[in-house]
């Protein structure tokens, strides 16, 4: 599975993901706050590099490998 696509049913998904993304870039914000990691942890950190984001994960395995796919970018 692409660690890039929203693939599950927690996942925030394409349209959302879109929304946010342009609000965020229009607003040149350069530090995010989520909660969960994966999936948009990527892509935030893909289509804005300038900003730091900090996500705050309730289970490991999930920032386990959200940390590691990251590396893979």
């Amino acid at each position: 599975m692409d660690p890039l696509v929203f693939a599950s049913g927690w996942s925030l998904g394409e349209k959302a993901y879109r929304a946010i993304r342009d609000d965020l870039v229009q607003h040149d914000v350069r530090t995010i706050v989520e909660f969960g990691s994966g999936t948009s942890t990527l892509r935030l950190s893909l289509d804005l590099p300038n900003a730091t984001i900090l996500s705050l994960e309730s289970e490991p395995q999930f920032s386990e490998q959200t940390r590691g796919q990251l590396k893979d970018l």
